[in-house]
């Protein structure tokens, strides 16, 4: 029968999609080449598969509603298939290098050309799709019986495990800009950056040859995969931090600043957002696909989109540093700790629709009155929106306030300077002022799948500079420094390398 090989289709599809990112590249994490493979499944087959579609429409009713609600059924699906659907935050470069420009008495400017990578970020495979749910032994079953062009259908459910082995990796590359200015007890500072960022699935060398092996068992001969769906990059301009301090207090062991800052979303203008989805009648098996493939699109592109600051907000917070003399000035102990407060501005989120339906709910019985094909296309669809596809809406977040502190122990030596520091980053969770959607979908969004919760990172750091007096008097630095995370909660582990150069005037 057409229509149960086309919604059959559609279920298999649905999984196979699923799958793609899984065959990601790059065998070690620590290869900055970032190089691709040639994989085996390729996407720009939906192409053709959509002018098939079109030339054999199978229009949904009560029948294939009711086919859909038998097969979700037999393969155990009773749950959300997505765990999460929050966006993968990384922490803005703003608070990756806060210790100060130079001295704590000068003006000046310096120059950081930094490497940062996150090997793993939070959102994984696992935390984000609810997989275990899925018999794979009974969708492979069902695939084989089905008449589909595919060498070996049953084998179809090998691929679901790796699903939770995915991870994303994350790299920025850029300079980082610092520039102050200080008259008598009064400082101004600008902390600013260029950035170009790259995020990728990612999977073990070992997973992919066995994705490989079952891809070609699958599906026959190896095809040429569009390797631009598994990464996405963007460059821009980073945030813009504006600081404005007194020197509070000047004695002889101790010296400490106290002051504002703003901080300006300028990354924003390279900012892109997802494509809003249509509302569109539903009414047959290839418009059902089409939705549910550009869902899975827009999903891939939520979650690889490199963020280059905060999210467009704007912040205002205040700073305390200080530098302390110890054992007669062969050591210092520098200090800042800064707290920032954000402004709600327009963001999307991915959100399901609440569970109200089960796979028995697609099960309609054509005797009884009111049972027609109308509400099974209905059905269909908000199924769909429950437990398959979420999609974007434009959202009012309150991100929460950043608590940021530092302690680096300098330790000069010669036209040498060692700094050896410990970093602890705190965010508070999100708040969502207002979802713009209709009165109708508003009260059916699943808000909390999608929602930030507390962030919290701790660090560790090292800087060896070399200082040269050549230049008018001028001093200049030059040095190597980075960092590594020790621990974190809700934030991916990520490390950061740089070369500096800096100046005091």
């Amino acid at each position: 029968m057409e229509v149960k090989k086309s919604l059959i289709k559609l279920c298999a599809l649905l999984f196979l999609a699923l799958a793609q990112p899984s065959l990601a590249h790059s065998d070690d994490f620590d290869d900055l080449d970032v190089e691709m493979e040639n994989l085996d499944l390729d996407i720009d087959r939906l192409d053709e598969q959509q002018r098939e579609r079109e030339a054999n429409r199978a229009p949904i009713g009560i029948g294939s509603a009711g086919q859909l609600g038998a097969f979700f059924e037999t393969i155990g699906l009773t749950e959300p298939l997505w765990i999460s659907t929050k966006p993968e935050k990384g922490r803005d470069i703003l608070y990756l290098m806060p210790s100060k420009i130079t001295s704590i008495e000068y003006g000046g400017g310096s120059c950081n050309l930094f490497f940062n990578m996150t090997p793993k970020m939070h959102l994984t495979g696992s935390n984000l799709l609810n997989i275990d749910q899925v018999n794979s032994q009974q969708l492979g079953a069902l695939l084989a019986a089905a008449p589909l062009t595919i060498n070996n259908p049953d084998q179809v459910g090998l691929l679901l495990p790796f699903l939770k082995k995915i991870t994303i990796q994350e790299r920025k590359v850029g300079p980082y800009f610092q520039f102050g200015l200080v008259h008598k007890s009064f400082l101004l500072q600008l902390h600013t950056s260029l950035q170009m960022g790259e995020r990728n699935f990612w999977l073990n060398k070992h997973d992919q040859d066995e994705i490989k092996a079952l891809n070609q068992l699958i599906f026959g001969e190896s095809q040429q995969y569009d390797e631009r769906n598994l990464y996405k990059i963007r460059a821009g301009m980073g945030d813009t931090r504006v600081k404005i301090g007194l020197n509070a207090l000047n004695a002889k062991k101790i010296q400490t600043d106290v002051g504002l800052e703003c901080i300006i979303p300028t990354s924003r203008s390279t900012r892109k957002f997802l494509p809003e989805t249509s509302d569109a009648p539903l009414t047959d098996d290839a418009t059902v696909f089409d939705l549910t493939t550009n869902g899975l699109l827009t999903v891939r592109d939520y979650l690889l989109n490199p963020e280059l600051g905060n999210g467009g907000h704007f912040g205002l917070g205040f700073f305390l540093e200080s530098k302390i003399n110890l054992f007669s000035n062969l050591v210092e102990l520098i200090t800042r700790a800064s707290f920032d407060k954000f402004f709600a501005a327009d963001e999307q989120r991915l959100m399901l629709q609440k569970k109200t339906l089960t796979a028995g709910s697609l099960l309609l019985d054509p005797r009884i009155p009111g049972n027609t094909d109308a509400l099974a296309q209905s059905l269909v669809v908000d199924f769909a929106k429950q437990y398959l596809i979420p999609f974007p809406y434009h959202v009012s977040i309150e991100p929460g306030g950043i608590f940021n502190g530092i302690m680096i122990l300098h330790i000069p030596y010669k036209k040498w300077d060692l700094r050896y520091g410990y970093d602890f980053y705190f965010q508070q969770a999100e708040r969502f002022k207002q979802i713009y959607a209709s009165q109708d979908v508003l009260p059916l969004l699943d808000s909390e799948r999608a929602h930030l919760g507390t962030v919290i990172q701790h660090k560790i750091s090292s800087e060896t500079t070399y200082r040269i007096k050549n230049f008018n008097n001028i001093n200049l630095d030059i040095g190597l420094g980075g960092d590594t995370t020790i621990s974190a909660h809700n934030i991916g582990k990520d490390w950061t390398i740089y070369l500096k150069f800096a100046s005091e005037f």
